[in-house]
């Protein structure tokens, strides 16, 4: 379609729109057979007339409710200053016996082995609940609990606040 038969075209288009809109659906078949189109261009033109009405009226509810609020300056919150967390400060151990080694070593020759320990240092600096995260041997890792049991730690502070805190502690047993 060229010039003014493409105006009539859209102008029948927005009419049906409306028409569809306001329940007239009578009007359809007629528009169908009078301009002998397709029912699914139909029912396509008439969806993009109804989107583009709607993105038109949010658009300009958008705009006015946006005018609003930079006029009103109470809308604006004052900006805070985020507080800020007081540094932290891993545990540090004061006592820490080493481990003995295992009676299982006896008589044998040099021998030395390394066990990792994770354990939690509670807010007055006792270990709690030791577990082996790296085993070097049975025997080993018992003694390695033994002995991190006995530790003794000055506890992880935040601020002025003690807290509990999870470590990891890497035990070496040596046999000379």
């Amino acid at each position: 379609m060229a010039g003014p038969a493409k105006e009539v075209s859209r102008r029948s288009a927005t009419y049906l729109g409306v028409a569809l809109a306001l329940g007239y659906e009578s009007v359809i078949p007629w528009y169908i057979s009078y301009h002998a189109e397709s029912v699914l261009r139909v029912r396509k033109r008439l969806m993009r007339i109804v989107m583009i009405s709607l993105c038109a009226v949010l658009l300009s509810a958008c705009s006015s409710s946006i005018a609003q609020t930079s006029n009103d300056q109470s809308a604006i919150p004052a900006r805070q200053e985020s507080p800020q967390m007081p540094p932290c400060k891993p545990p540090k151990v004061f006592y820490n016996p080493p481990a003995s080694p295992p009676a299982s070593w006896a008589g044998g020759g040099p021998k030395s082995a390394t066990t990792w320990i994770e354990l939690t240092v509670d807010k007055k600096g006792r270990v709690q609940n030791p577990a082996v995260v790296q085993s070097g041997g049975k025997d080993v890792d018992r003694q390695a609990i033994e002995a991190i049991q006995q530790w003794k730690f000055t506890p992880a502070m935040c601020g002025t606040h003690p807290i509990e805190a999870k470590i990891q502690v890497q035990m070496d047993i040596h046999l000379q």
